[in-house]
């Protein structure tokens, strides 16, 4: 890994204007990864460029993925409503081209799907509920209506976040403990690993 000292993203340049006051840093991997998929050891049948993600939380500096997504939903959301504290900022940021495996490739775009239809079912009930009260429907089934709120708004949002997102982590990484040196999570078959 070596630092980045270039605003080349709209990422970099909101992490950099955004600071909590933590120091924030950008790294780039020095070199390429062999053509082996991290997380399966497969043969890679393409690469994917992606910038990784880091939080600040009471662990340390960890990868923002699904999970701590939810983690800290459930524990600091309520907190910023009701307290006023702030949410996790973005202290770090990882750019590089990952090698990704058929199964990777398949998943990735299998969630995005997931993503779209639960991002987009909101918008076909609206239409739905529209085109109904154009034809004088004047009676809501309630089923209709806990569908859309709050079954997608917020769950089928939440959903739908979560499953684009897990679309996007080709990569996973632990907590960051030096800026030096990252460790990267791999199959015990990758090369090296």
């Amino acid at each position: 890994m070596q630092m980045r000292n270039s605003v080349e993203t709209a990422l970099d340049m909101y992490m950099l204007t955004n600071s909590t006051g933590d120091e924030t840093f950008s790294l780039e991997l020095a070199g390429p990864l062999p053509e082996v998929c991290p997380q399966h050891a497969r043969p890679a049948v393409s690469r994917k460029s992606a910038v990784v993600q880091f939080w600040r939380t009471s662990r340390g500096i960890e990868q923002a993925t699904t999970g701590l997504f939810f983690r800290t939903l459930l524990r600091k959301i309520p907190g910023s409503l009701v307290w006023g504290k702030a949410p996790p900022a973005i202290v770090a940021t990882l750019h590089g081209t990952w090698p990704v495996c058929g199964r990777c490739v398949t998943r990735s775009a299998v969630l995005r799907w997931v993503a779209y239809l639960f991002g987009f079912a909101g918008i076909a009930m609206i239409v739905a509920f529209f085109i109904a009260n154009q034809l004088g429907v004047s009676h809501i089934p309630v089923g209709f209506v806990v569908a859309f709120f709050p079954g997608w708004l917020p769950f089928g949002l939440l959903a739908a976040y979560a499953a684009y997102q897990e679309s996007c982590d080709y990569v996973r990484f632990d907590t960051i403990a030096d800026q030096e040196n990252l460790m990267l999570r791999v199959h015990p078959d990758f090369p090296g690993g």
